[in-house]
């Protein structure tokens, strides 16, 4: 097949062409598209990209890369040029796919992301039974106990994080609820005051980029910070998880129901994040961000236990593909306007093709 064949040929074999890639995993049309520059533009077609993007979407949770997603398809959908790719790298079906994957690698959230989604709080079991005696979540009802079984539609409570800066707790789980049977606690927990901001850095674990980390702060008091990372469900939502509690981005299921969210498969124990807590529980209303404001390593010797180095938090993330998979994708985004000459079969470009597409099942997967 001539490689130089123009991409007004294109739309002459668009049916063929469609039909027999209909059939092809993503990893073979990557593989396709290192052939030649002809089959580049093939297998770049919106036609043929606009429906798996469609279904890379499915159950997942609607961050940023949902928009750049959604814009990509209207355009396909009011394009009369249908047949010819984009050269748009914002809009182009198959440059969307490719970015939302990557995204979807993404350990940090933005103040967009935080303040747009609804925010599902539970404590986790070693805040202590004074705790979760009251948290919906821990609950699990006898079918007599009228009660409980109200309590339990409560769960788990929903919070929205403010673009000022605070965090309210909605009051609709209190429709359900009888004051005169229920823990007051339950009720007054919606009033309580509380705030939020971002932060680079924290006292048990190493810095890391803007919106990983998201400090609260409770009536005054600042609580152990919340590790913002990816939900272990592989349904690309955001979950902020701390020794104590877990926030997620998406309704959280109930308890039980998902063991990925467990307290047992969450990563984040006491002993990771005990500087905090400790500090937190002797009365302290700020907690210090980092070795800046704080030496760890003199702490630790007065207290007279052994000096461990602020947490890597390998172990948060070793259930998600490397950055070096995630750094798959832009060089298919990025590299748009290749010559003939960069066709090479030694190039590892047909490495990177497999790579990514060994990880297209796991990103697909949706354990909720």
């Amino acid at each position: 097949m001539d490689a130089c064949m123009s991409t007004a040929c294109l739309s002459k074999e668009f049916p063929c062409h469609t039909i027999i890639f209909s059939f092809l995993s993503m990893k073979d049309l990557l593989a396709l598209r290192l052939v030649s520059k002809y089959m580049r533009e093939v297998a770049s077609l919106d036609v043929v990209w606009v429906d798996r993007l469609k279904e890379l979407w499915e159950n997942k949770v609607r961050t940023n890369a949902y928009n750049v997603a959604m814009a990509a398809i209207e355009k396909f959908r009011g394009n009369d040029a249908v047949l010819e790719p984009s050269r748009d790298l914002t809009f182009n079906c198959f440059n969307a796919y490719m970015f939302s994957l990557r995204d979807s690698f993404r350990q940090h959230i933005t103040t967009e992301e935080i303040v747009k989604f609804d925010w599902y709080f539970r404590f986790k079991e070693a805040t202590g039974s004074e705790w979760t005696s009251f948290d919906p979540w821990w609950q699990i009802p006898d079918e007599n106990d009228l009660e409980l079984v109200r309590l339990a539609k409560t769960c788990p409570r929903r919070n929205s994080f403010l673009s000022d800066g605070t965090i309210i707790q909605h009051s609709d789980m209190l429709e359900y609820l009888d004051p005169e049977k229920t823990d007051p606690r339950v009720f007054l927990s919606t009033r309580v005051k509380r705030s939020w901001k971002f932060v680079n850095d924290s006292l048990d674990f190493v810095p890391r980029g803007d919106g990983s980390y998201v400090k609260v702060t409770v009536q005054g008091k600042e609580v152990p910070t919340f590790v913002v990372r990816r939900s272990p469900t592989n349904n690309w939502g955001f979950i902020l998880e701390s020794c104590w509690c877990v926030y997620s981005s998406f309704p959280m299921p109930r308890r039980g129901e998902c063991p990925s969210l467990e307290d047992e498969a969450l990563v984040i124990k006491n002993k990771d994040q005990w500087r905090e807590a400790f500090l937190y529980n002797h009365g302290n209303e700020s907690l210090p961000h980092g070795i800046d404001e704080f030496d760890v390593q003199e702490f630790d010797s007065k207290l007279d236990v052994p000096y461990n180095p602020r947490s890597c938090l390998v172990s948060v993330f070793e259930r998600l593909p490397s950055d070096d998979d995630a750094n798959v994708a832009p060089k298919y985004v990025l590299r748009n306007d290749l010559s003939d000459s960069d066709y090479d079969e030694s190039s590892d470009d047909f490495d990177c093709a497999n790579t990514l597409g060994s990880n297209v099942d796991m990103l697909h997967n949706d354990n909720t």
